[in-house]
Order: structure tokens, then C-alpha cells, then sequence
């Protein structure tokens, strides 16, 4: 057998270990790995903001065990200890993930610059974002007074099976955005919200 022969019989076990390890850590590490999943099924927006819908009759309160407290914005919330939060700067966006080892659970937070003032609306939405899908919105209030625009939506970053919760706060726009299967979670978190 030659030496080059040689040289590949034993590169290429090693190559796919390379691989193989490549591949699970950028699983463990990236923190939108709970992006990649299939999509589930969609959460009933009647159910109460205390209870997911694990199995069709089966409800389960919500526990937020854990507290965050973000650095860099004047903004806290309660999330399930399943979770484990990571924050980064993008551009103008600063961007929270909430996310799991367990496909299709998590969030993720974009905050934008945002001039409006005004609170976020879907007459505002659909001026701003026609082609966005705006399906089931209705009106939570969070944080004492402020009003957030609840809907499901087609967002791709979620299989376009997204739950949605948008709303202003100073200076600047709140994108929450989450799998359709976490919608009560979604709402119990934003309910946690404190400024």
C-alpha cells in the first residue's frame, strides 16, 4: 500500500470525527439553533396566559423560575429555566435569545431604534409591513400601561409558524417573536416584562 493510500485511510476517519464534532458543537453553541426545527403545531390563543398546550387536553402551567436582567437596556422578564438567554448587537438591533436544547421552544427579542412613539398597531403594521400576515391580533397590556399587538404571523426565522408580540417603549421598537406552540409562554413572559 502506498503512502498516499496510507495518508487517506487515516485522514479521512479523523476528517469525519472533524465533522462530526463541528456539527455538535455548533448545536450546543449557536444560540438560534432552536430556529432550525420543524415547525409544531399551533397553540389556541383562548387558552389562559398561565397554561401551554402540551397534548391535545392536557394543559400545563407555566413556570418562570428564572429572572434576566439585561446590561444594556432598561428591560427585565421571567422565562422558564429551560431556557438560556444570550444577547449581541446586529447592526442597529440589539437582539435577545432565549433559547433550548429542545427543538421549537425559546424566543428571541429584536429591539430597533424606533422614532414613532406611537404604540404599535396592526393598521401601523400593515402601512409599514404589507406583506407581513397579521392573523389573530389582539391587544395585551404589559408593564402597567403599555400596549403590545399580539398575532401570529408567518415570520421564516420560525418555519413561517411564528407567535408575535410587538410594542414601543421609549425610543425604541420590541420585536418578540417565538414558534406558534409557545404562544402562552410568549405572553407570560411579556407579562413579566418590567422597565
Amino acid at each position: 500500500m502506498s503512502s498516499k493510500s496510507k495518508t487517506i485511510l487515516i485522514s479521512l476517519p479523523i476528517l469525519c470525527i472533524i465533522i462530526a464534532l463541528g456539527l455538535y458543537i455548533s448545536k450546543k453553541v449557536n444560540p438560534s439553533s432552536f430556529l432550525s426545527a420543524t415547525s409544531a403545531e399551533s397553540v389556541s390563543n383562548t387558552l389562559p396566559d398561565n397554561t401551554l398546550k402540551v397534548k391535545e387536553g392536557v394543559s400545563t402551567p407555566i413556570s418562570l423560575q428564572n429572572s434576566y436582567k439585561d446590561e444594556n437596556f432598561p428591560l427585565s422578564f421571567k422565562h422558564p429555566s429551560n431556557l438560556h438567554i444570550s444577547s449581541f448587537a446586529e447592526g442597529d438591533n440589539y437582539i435577545i435569545l432565549a433559547a433550548s436544547d429542545e427543538p421549537n421552544q425559546g424566543f428571541q427579542i429584536v429591539i430597533s431604534p424606533y422614532d414613532g412613539g406611537e404604540p404599535i398597531t396592526r393598521a401601523l403594521l400593515e402601512i409599514a409591513l404589507p406583506e407581513m400576515k397579521i392573523l389573530e391580533p389582539q391587544e395585551l397590556i404589559i408593564s402597567g400601561n403599555t400596549r403590545t399587538l399580539a398575532f401570529q404571523s408567518d415570520n421564516p426565522a420560525f418555519d413561517k409558524a411564528s407567535y408575535e408580540i410587538w410594542f414601543s417603549y421609549g425610543n425604541f421598537l420590541y420585536q418578540m417573536s417565538a414558534y406558534q406552540n409557545q404562544s402562552a409562554v410568549l405572553k407570560a413572559v411579556a407579562k413579566s416584562i418590567g422597565f
